[in-house]
């Protein structure tokens, strides 16, 4: 078939049975009249030349002609309209302090890209987003683009008409599977959240609990959480009587003390529970064991009364040296006192010589047997400097025996 011949191409059409029948050329005509006065007999007497019976023109003459089918399809991207999803965001919701904000879902704007002005896109995505037409700061990015892409400008008509050509080859292939859509994004920061009201317990009480801070602070019995009601000009303190709650006079300049209910117990109870505490981390001696075994069975163990002690080995001379330390004397807590405030001044650790003497650690090997909570609450040092101080005691103490041990075992090789 050529399609530059039309003709041609009908009757092909017509032959394969795809078109109608094509209509007749100039030349089909003249053929057919003469092929019918040839048979009526005009050239069988020369001599006789009556004109026949008039031609009947063919019946498919007279039938409308079909339009002859054009050489080539319309084209593909003239048939096909170029349609995008457009996911706008809903409006934004400001969080104040009696409403909390809720999250608007997206709506989905179905556009043609061909049919509508880049200036009425930006009217209706920003009407969709209830914000103004000239505050608008927006993006956009494509459902192929990744989360931590940067969104492209959608500010002006230039950059509506960028992102349409940049959809439109996209909408056109046949190879794509995957769903094709344009995310509009808002480039405007997010109001401020409203400060909410501050609670009634937050400012019930705030100064009064300022000053009573203040009043009841002692720089000798200092810790976390920790308050004085001892004055300071009695190191003895004073006993309080309970009162009635109706009897009871505020203070808000806290000059007078406080009415608490035994004293005295709660000091007590306080003692006790420490002590169990510390019981619980020595722990119970094992208890001995007394086996009993009949003379019939004395055979099988053999005497052992005679029998001869292992050699000794390297865990018996660590023990050995163990007694020797032990035998050493002890290191004063005023030395390991003095180490750590030339290593580090700034806090002082003389100042706690009192308090631990007062709770009876007056060397260093006594250091140990306490936790660090104990040297915070009883003995007022500060939590930065107590893990140096355990360290430096042990130290020092395991340090001291140790070289006199070995001092006077170099001294007997001497000798």
């Amino acid at each position: 078939m050529n399609p530059q011949n039309p003709q041609r191409y009908a009757t092909t059409q017509y032959l394969l049975g795809m078109g109608p029948m094509p209509p007749p050329t100039n030349t089909e005509p003249a053929v057919a009249q003469l092929q019918h006065t040839m048979d009526q007999g005009a050239f069988a007497n020369m001599g006789y030349m009556a004109p026949g019976p008039g031609y009947a023109p063919p019946q498919y003459i007279s039938q409308p002609r079909d339009p002859i089918p054009s050489s080539q399809p319309p084209s593909l991207r003239e048939s096909l309209e170029h349609k995008l999803d457009v996911h706008v965001p809903g409006p934004a919701v400001q969080e104040t302090a009696t409403t909390q904000a809720t999250a608007v879902p997206p709506t989905v704007l179905e556009i043609s890209i061909d049919n509508i002005a880049p200036e009425d896109f930006l009217a209706r995505i920003c009407a969709r987003m209830e914000i103004p037409d000239g505050d608008a700061q927006l993006g956009w990015k494509s459902s192929d683009d990744l989360k931590r892409d940067l969104p492209k400008r959608l500010s002006t008509e230039d950059d509506v008409k960028a992102a349409f050509d940049y959809f439109r080859p996209i909408l056109l292939s046949k190879r794509r599977q995957k769903k094709i859509f344009m995310e509009i994004i808002n480039l405007a920061k997010p109001a401020e959240k409203t400060a909410a009201a501050p609670k009634v317990t937050e400012t019930a009480y705030r100064d009064e609990l300022n000053i009573v801070k203040a009043a009841l602070a002692c720089e000798k019995h200092r810790g976390h959480n920790r308050w004085c009601y001892v004055r300071r000009d009695n190191e003895k303190g004073e006993r309080y009587k309970a009162k009635p709650e109706n009897e009871r006079e505020l203070d808000d300049k806290c000059t007078k003390y406080p009415d608490v209910f035994k004293l005295d117990d709660m000091e007590k109870v306080a003692a006790e529970r420490e002590e169990r505490s510390k019981n619980r981390k020595k722990g119970n001696a094992a208890p001995e064991f007394h086996l009993h075994m009949p003379a019939s069975m004395a055979g099988i163990f053999g005497d052992v009364s005679n029998a001869q002690p292992a050699p000794k080995r390297a865990r018996d001379t660590e023990d050995s040296d163990n007694d020797s330390d032990d035998d050493a004397p002890a290191v004063s807590i005023s030395d390991v006192l003095s180490v750590l405030h030339k290593k580090m001044p700034d806090l002082n650790y003389p100042q706690y010589e009192a308090a631990l003497r007062g709770q009876g650690i007056a060397y260093a090997n006594a250091v140990s047997g306490f936790d660090r909570d104990f040297y915070v609450k009883e003995i007022g040092m500060v939590k930065g400097a107590v893990q140096e101080f355990i360290k430096v005691a042990k130290k020092v103490a395991k340090g001291k025996g140790k070289k006199r041990a070995r001092v006077e075992s170099e001294h007997d090789k001497e000798n």
